[in-house]
């Protein structure tokens, strides 16, 4: 089967590209598939946990959770979260990485969708 990649740069706040993330590699992983995963720019924020007790961080926060624990590898990069309370705030399970872990996924994945 092959390895799929997402590169997100999009906030969640602005922009639903995390649901979009979510329902594919769902879809994704019950094919057989593997899912990784690159937060980028404000991508990283669908990485935080949520500051706000608000439906929608929840919800997003659950299911970032549901995908890490189905294999999905997610990597969010550490100079766009360079405020210590950003980077430290991660969602349990994601990794802090750099432009060349993404020249490494870039390296691994058979298709990269960008969202």
């Amino acid at each position: 089967m092959a390895h799929i990649g997402f590169l997100l740069t999009k906030s969640p706040v602005r922009f639903r590209f995390d649901e979009t993330l979510y329902h594919l590699s769902l879809a994704l992983l019950k094919a057989g598939h593997t899912v990784s995963a690159f937060l980028f720019l404000d991508g990283i924020y669908v990485a935080v946990q949520p500051q706000i007790n608000s439906e929608i961080s929840l919800l997003q926060k659950s299911r970032i959770e549901e995908l890490i624990g189905k294999g999905v590898s997610f990597l969010a990069c550490g100079t766009c979260a360079d405020e210590p309370e950003v980077d430290q705030a991660f969602v349990t399970g994601i990794k802090s990485g750099s432009l060349s872990d993404f020249a490494d996924l870039l390296g691994e994945v058979d298709r990269l969708i960008s969202l």
